[in-house]
């Protein structure tokens, strides 16, 4: 399976890219199938019955999205009600609440490579539909993306796994992601880099062994230099000022505030935030006791390859976002 990797990897890559450039909706359904066959072998790094579990666990929700998606597109030249259909499929791919209950439990059995694949890249076709007129339906939108705000906040105030935190982290910032796709397609592109890369070196540290649990996070990490940069990444997530994160909601919310019917709407997703921040400043709170740790994990060859040049990228976006946004103002 590992030397056939790299071409599921391009095929991924060239599905998602032609799902955004392509103006059939035929040929994107297409796309999507072929986009969510081929990551399902990328799942499969180790052959164990956990990934076994967890493809399956991926596959019948996005089996069924692809049918609601199918459905709208038969019932798109009759009547305009075709758009909540579409829309549904969409969020159900993407994992939004109500339809996130695949999304938690394949994140826990998943490998971590393609978790973060899946949190972050898989998100995009799916995002990109969503701003497409005739593909969506802005109330159902909304709706979901408060869901998604007040759930992924709650959920994740009682998980003690680094993984399935990061799962309901993914489905929180959906919300942010969601409801910039009713306003502008630079805005969702630049929100979900912005993510991606903020999520990295959180994804790049549960490669240390056993590095899963809060209590594990009592462990030092391989260097001053990668504790700051998880440190700023976790800030980031939890969208504290001046960092990143912080930054991309900053156009959302002016958007928002312009309209007075998503006022409304504005206040839950920054209730789900805040509610967020708790558990990402638990986080941060462990992370800084390492300096009292006096032991250190055992690292391996392959958790150590690439990571200085992540944290180093990650680092070098958060003190860029600034300079980013001031380049793209807000339409």
């Amino acid at each position: 399976m590992s030397a056939k990797m790299p071409t599921f990897t391009f095929m991924v890559i060239m599905s998602t890219m032609l799902v955004a450039v392509s103006t059939n909706t035929l040929f994107v359904w297409v796309m999507l199938e072929l986009n969510m066959l081929t990551f399902i072998p990328m799942m499969h790094t180790s052959n164990s019955t956990l990934e076994t579990e967890s493809s399956i666990k991926y596959l019948i929700p996005q089996s069924f999205g692809s049918g609601l998606f199918m459905a709208a597109m038969l019932f798109m030249p009759i009547t305009t009600n075709s758009k909540i259909l579409s829309t549904t499929a969409l969020i159900m791919k993407l994992g939004g609440a109500p339809l996130h209950s695949w999304f938690p439990i394949t994140m826990q059995s998943i490998n971590l490579i393609p978790g973060f694949i899946l949190t972050t890249w898989q998100k995009l076709a799916p995002l990109v539909l969503l701003t497409i007129p005739h593909l969506a339906h802005t109330p159902l939108i909304i709706f979901s993306a408060i869901m998604s705000a007040l759930w992924g906040s709650m959920a994740g105030l009682s998980q003690t796994n680094l993984l399935k935190l990061m799962a309901f982290s993914s489905i929180n910032h959906l919300s942010w992601l969601m409801m910039a796709s009713t306003f502008n397609l630079t805005i969702t592109l630049i929100y979900l880099m912005s993510y991606s890369l903020s999520a990295l070196p959180v994804f790049l540290y549960m490669q240390t062994p056993k590095i899963m649990t809060y209590k594990t996070t009592l462990s030092p990490p391989l260097d001053n230099h990668t504790q700051l940069a998880l440190i700023m990444s976790v800030l980031s997530l939890a969208s504290l000022p001046p960092l990143a994160m912080f930054l991309n909601k900053l156009p959302i919310i002016a958007l928002m505030t312009k309209t007075n019917k998503l006022l409304m709407p504005l206040s839950l997703l920054l209730l789900g935030a805040t509610i967020s921040l708790y558990f990402y400043l638990s986080l941060v709170i462990m992370l800084t006791l390492n300096f009292n740790s006096l032991h250190k994990p055992t690292y391996t060859k392959n958790s150590l390859a690439l990571k200085p040049t992540m944290y180093t990228l990650s680092m070098m976006f958060q003190c860029s976002a600034l300079f980013l946004w001031l380049s793209n103002p807000i339409s």
